[in-house]
């Protein structure tokens, strides 16, 4: 596929999805389908990859990009499709994402307290949430802790 022009078509087959974040996805799929390279909303270069699976009627697909992942697709254990040849992806990024995300895969940090006590902190997760309550206390809302 190193041609932008070619397109890569066949039948029974298995794409597999590696994600530096997510990990390995795999798809069984009865029929697939590579558009040829083009640009796609912000980005010079994307590929599409139509699919059917087993016993599903309608085909669904994979748009990618430049990014944090790549995808192969697996005729009877040999790879027919490789999106990197295409849309090449920057390997020591990949690689340090990944093994970040498999040391701490929620993204949590840690602060150490004034007692000096280790305590989880997500950044993405409030402390505190405040609900409004049907009886009213003095000033018409409750702090409730996690």
């Amino acid at each position: 596929m190193s041609d932008a022009n070619q397109q890569c078509e066949g039948g029974n087959a298995l794409i597999v999805q590696h994600c530096a974040v997510f990990g390995r996805r795999e798809t069984q799929v009865r029929k697939f389908s590579v558009s040829p390279v083009r640009p796609y909303a912000q980005y010079d270069k994307s590929v599409t990859v139509y699919f059917v699976e087993p016993r599903k009627r309608n085909g669904a697909y994979f748009r990618f990009t430049s990014g944090s992942r790549y995808r192969e697709i697996l005729v009877d254990g040999l790879v027919v499709y490789d999106s990197r040849r295409d849309i090449p992806i920057d390997v020591e990024k990949f690689r340090e994402t990944e093994m970040r995300f498999r040391a701490d895969p929620a993204g949590r940090q840690f602060s150490v307290g004034i007692d000096g006590v280790k305590r989880e902190f997500n950044p993405r997760i409030p402390k505190y949430r405040v609900r409004r309550l049907s009886r009213r206390s003095n000033d018409g809302c409750e702090t409730l802790k996690h």
